[in-house]
């Protein structure tokens, strides 16, 4: 699915939101200029240290989306936030297995995920949805599913159909859907 979407979208830059191992930074990185952000310092450091041995064209970022780098220097003026450096530098945005950790872990609305994905891609976005029985979600919601009835597949395509087009979708185990969306013309 992700290939297929690559293939489609046919990016010249792409950011991988959540990045993890870097296995889709370097799926991306056989098309494209891949940026791979992740939270988690040992993540991004295993990444960088095999995109350099593959001589891959990866950049591997530590950035936690949640609370991006903001703007700094004097006036805030030398070195611009992670959001503007980013927004209208991708073709796309990969968000696989990240939403559900936004949602729950820093509280962030489906909708704001979503839709944050969109701009960051440059108006393309190839999102994962992560149910409340999925065991990834059970375990970062330790008992507090209930609080998250508003993450449903439905609700999330809703989200999705309401900000662009969905192209193509398809559905993984537990319950997880893959969704690649294009935003809807300004």
């Amino acid at each position: 699915f992700v290939e297929r979407v690559l293939d489609a979208v046919r990016p010249n830059w792409v950011l991988d939101v959540g990045a993890n191992t870097g296995e889709f930074c370097e799926m991306a990185a056989a098309r494209a200029s891949t940026v791979g952000i992740d939270l988690d310092e040992v993540s991004v450091s295993a990444i960088h240290s095999r995109a350099t041995a593959l001589q891959l064209p990866v950049q591997a970022l530590v950035v936690d989306l949640s609370q991006p780098t903001p703007a700094c220097g004097w006036r805030n003026e030398e070195r611009k936030s992670f959001f503007e450096r980013a927004v209208g530098r991708f073709d796309i945005a990969l968000m696989l297995a990240v939403g559900h950790h936004l949602r729950v872990t820093a509280g962030i609305p489906l909708s704001r995920i979503l839709q944050t994905g969109l701009e960051l891609g440059g108006g393309s976005l190839l999102f994962e949805f992560v149910p409340t029985t999925d065991p990834m979600f059970r375990a970062i919601a330790r008992g507090r599913e209930a609080l998250y009835t508003d993450n449903t597949v439905e609700n999330c395509e809703a989200l999705l159909q309401a900000i662009g087009t969905i192209e193509m979708r398809e559905g993984l185990h537990n319950g997880r859907t893959l969704f690649w969306v294009q935003g809807k013309p300004a």
